[in-house]
C-alpha cells in the first residue's frame, strides 16, 4: 500500500519515497520522518515535538533506527531523504524508551504527579507504577516498575543517590506543557 501524505499542495513540492514501519510512503522533502509518520498514521512517541516549537529533539523518545544508519537518530528532527526505510516500533527502541521514561519518572519532585502525558507515555512503555505509596523520598529516587521486574531506578535509595531538589528543564517544560499531544 502506498501512502501519498503530500496533501496536493498549490505549490508543487518535490517528493519523496521512504517506508516506515512497512508502509510505502511519498512525502515532502521538506518534511522530518516524525511529520511523515504522523501524516501516515503512524504513531511514535514524544514529549518535545509540537507544531509550535522547531524540532530540537531534546527528549529522545521519537527515536527510530534507519536502515543502513548506525545509532538511533531523533525522528522529529531527521529529515525524508528518498528510498530511506525507518522502523520506529523495534524492542531496541521500545527499551531505549522505557529506560529514558525511567529516568524522567525519577526526577519528578517529590509530592508531585508526572504529567498525564508523560504518566501515559509511561503506561505505554510497560512502566506500571509510580510508587504512589509515599515512599519515593526526594527527587531523583522515586521507584517505578516494569513489567519485566524491578527498575534499576528503584535501588536508588538504599545506594545512597540524591538528586538536585530542582526539576530538569525537561520536567518544567512536561509540566507547563502538560497538553503537548502524542
Amino acid at each position: 500500500m502506498l501512502i501519498d501524505v503530500t496533501q496536493g499542495h498549490a505549490v508543487q513540492r518535490e517528493t519523496v519515497h521512504l517506508t516506515i514501519d512497512g508502509l510505502a510512503i511519498t512525502a515532502n522533502t521538506d518534511d522530518t520522518v516524525f511529520i511523515t509518520a504522523k501524516k501516515a498514521g503512524v504513531t511514535i512517541p514524544s514529549l518535545c515535538a509540537s507544531r509550535h516549537l522547531a524540532p530540537f529533539g531534546s527528549c529522545r523518545l521519537c527515536l527510530c533506527e534507519v536502515e543502513g544508519q548506525q545509532g538511533t537518530p531523533a525522528a522529529c528532527t531527521m529529515p525524508v531523504q528518498d528510498g530511506m526505510i525507518v522502523r520506529t516500533d523495534t524492542e531496541r527502541l521500545t527499551r531505549v524508551r522505557r529506560n529514558i521514561l525511567e529516568l524522567y519518572l525519577s526526577e519528578v519532585p517529590t509530592g508531585n504527579e508526572p504529567s498525564d502525558v508523560l504518566q501515559t507515555l509511561a503506561r505505554s512503555a510497560g512502566l506500571t507504577d509510580t510508587l504512589a505509596d509515599g515512599q519515593a523520598g526526594t527527587a531523583g529516587q522515586r521507584h517505578v516498575s516494569a513489567r519485566r521486574g524491578r527498575s534499576r531506578l528503584a535501588g536508588a535509595r538504599e545506594s545512597g543517590a540524591r538528586a538536585s531538589s530542582e526539576p530538569p528543564l525537561l520536567w518544567a517544560l512536561v509540566r507547563r506543557c502538560g497538553s503537548l499531544t502524542l
